[in-house]
């Protein structure tokens, strides 16, 4: 029952991402925040999923991959991002939110 429901949450999920990159929302910035909603998606997806690659964050929000690198860098360069090289992976990098 558990395995069936999230599924059904993945799909709802998979659903309002779709159409919030299709309908052009995530460039809008919202309460006042420095950051677009897609920023903001970016940084909830990192917190989330530990080991976190770029790859990872472009298949789960269908976001192109060098937009999010241009939003990655963009959370570097203001240190709230950290990338590290993945150990298993030398091509690949793991971010991490910093404190």
């Amino acid at each position: 029952m558990e395995n069936l429901m999230e599924k059904e949450i993945a799909a709802i999920r998979h659903f309002n991402r779709y159409y919030t990159n299709l309908l052009g929302i995530l460039d809008q910035h919202f309460l006042k925040s420095p950051y677009s909603l897609s920023e903001i998606r970016v940084l909830y997806e990192i917190n989330k999923y530990k080991k976190c690659t770029i790859k990872k964050l472009s298949e789960i929000l269908t976001m192109d991959e060098g937009y999010l690198s241009r939003i990655i860098k963009k959370f570097q360069k203001e240190g709230i991002l950290e990338k590290a090289r993945s150990e298993t992976d030398g091509r690949s990098y793991i971010l991490s939110i910093t404190r």
